[in-house]
């Protein structure tokens, strides 16, 4: 057993939220790349959504009305208060890199994503491996030429429903 770190970038999520508060069209750059659940951080989350929803609004995004929507949502100090959202902006100087930031920080969730799929598969495929002795193969070309349906298989495999449940849990994790 071995630990995999998370894979993230919490330097490149802040300058991300630090160039949205400054520059009021950028969430147009990247509202296709980037959902809240893409930031790492869930303070990052907050103020994301908090962002997404004032432009859906087509209200004005910037430090004051984020911070007046966190504040509404009571969540304005479980980020870290208008200081934190500050910090943020203020580490920015300029929004010319916001789109390829925001694909790092979309690797980085599909990464994370992998990684959850990875260990559901470990943590409850000994517990599904099915042996195929006069049932059905697994639906794809069997090794040895044979056709789907067999009685010969020597084969172990897992069903679709093990695999669309591990797949439906790292989507819905």
């Amino acid at each position: 057993n071995f630990e995999i770190p998370t894979p993230h970038v919490l330097e490149i999520e802040q300058s991300i939220i630090g160039a949205l508060l400054l520059e009021k069209d950028a969430i147009l750059d990247i509202n296709q790349i980037l959902k809240p659940e893409s930031f790492y951080s869930e303070k990052h989350r907050y103020i994301y959504e908090a962002i997404l929803e004032l432009s859906s609004n087509l209200e004005a995004v910037d430090i004051i009305t984020v911070k007046t929507e966190l504040k509404k949502k009571k969540l304005l100090e479980v980020i870290g208060g208008g200081a934190y959202l500050s910090s943020l902006q203020s580490m920015v100087s300029n929004t010319a890199n916001l789109e390829y930031h925001a694909k790092i920080v979309a690797q980085k969730y599909i990464q994370r994503q992998l990684i959850s799929v990875g260990n559901e598969i470990i943590k409850i495929s000994p517990l599904n491996w099915i042996p195929v002795t006069g049932g059905i193969c697994p639906g794809v070309k069997c090794p040895e030429g044979r056709e789907k349906k067999c009685s010969l298989c020597p084969y172990f495999i897992t069903g679709s429903y093990f695999i669309d449940g591990v797949i439906f849990r790292a989507n819905n994790a």
